[in-house]
C-alpha cells in the first residue's frame, strides 16, 4: 500500500502543474486509507488511477495502458484481493489474534438464551462479549475513560478473588456470570450458595444466580 501510494505521489510531484481532480482523488484515497486498516483498498485504487493516467510511458499511442503497466496493475489488484482474502480468515490459522477463550460465544447456547439483563464479565472480555451478546449489557469492557478508575479497579479485584468479592453491587445484580473458567471468580462461584454452573467448556464457564 505504501509503495503503490508514494508512487503515485511522486508521479504527481513529477508534473509541473498539477491538475486538480488527480490530487484531490488521491488526497482523499491516503486520507480513507490511513484512517483505518480496512479501508486500504481505497488509497491503493486511487494511487493507481493516478499511475495509470500521469505516469510517464504509461499510456500506449492508441490511449491504452502499456503492457508492462497492465501487468503492474492486475498484479497489485491481485495482491490487495490476497490481502483482504487473508484478513477475512484470520483466527484460523496457526497464530489466531483472538483467544481462544472467544470461542464461547461461538456457541448457540451462549446467545442470549433467554436470559435478559447485564452479565459480570471481566475487562478484557467486555469489548467482544458487548458485540456477540448484543442482548446483555456487559458490565465493563475497554472504554476505560467511560467507566472510570474505580469501576475498573473494583471489577479486577472481584475477578482476582480478592476480599470483599462476594459485595460487589454488580456482580450480585448481574443476570449470568461469564469468565475464564481458570479464573479466581469462577472458582469461588463454584463453591457459592448463590450462584448455579449453567454452562461450561474447557475454556470458559457460565454461572446464573439461584434467584
Amino acid at each position: 500500500m505504501l509503495v503503490v501510494i508514494v508512487g503515485g505521489v511522486f508521479v504527481l510531484g513529477r508534473k509541473g502543474r498539477v491538475r486538480s481532480w488527480p490530487g484531490m482523488l488521491l488526497a482523499s484515497g491516503v486520507a480513507v486509507a490511513f484512517r483505518t486498516a480496512r479501508d486500504v483498498w481505497f488509497g491503493v485504487v486511487a494511487a493507481l488511477v493516478v499511475l495509470g493516467t500521469h505516469a510517464p510511458r504509461a499510456r500506449e499511442s492508441g490511449g491504452r495502458l502499456s503492457g508492462r503497466w497492465r501487468l503492474g496493475v492486475a498484479a497489485t489488484v491481485a495482491l490487495v484481493v490476497v490481502s483482504l482474502g487473508r484478513r477475512g480468515r484470520v483466527g484460523t490459522g496457526s497464530r489466531p489474534p483472538w483467544p481462544r477463550r472467544f470461542r464461547l460465544a461461538r456457541r448457540r447456547r451462549s446467545r442470549g438464551g433467554g436470559i435478559s439483563g447485564s452479565m459480570y464479565n471481566h475487562y478484557d472480555w467486555g469489548g467482544y462479549l458487548m458485540w456477540r451478546l448484543p442482548g446483555l449489557l456487559v458490565s465493563v469492557d475497554g472504554r476505560a475513560p467511560i467507566h472510570g478508575d474505580a469501576r475498573i479497579l473494583r471489577s479486577v479485584a472481584t475477578w482476582a478473588g480478592q476480599e470483599g468479592w462476594d459485595n460487589d453491587p454488580e456482580l450480585l445484580e448481574a443476570a449470568v456470570v461469564i469468565g475464564e473458567r481458570k479464573s479466581a471468580l469462577v472458582s469461588l462461584l463454584r463453591g457459592a450458595a448463590g450462584s448455579k454452573l449453567a454452562y461450561e467448556d474447557g475454556v470458559a464457564a457460565v454461572f446464573i444466580p439461584r434467584r
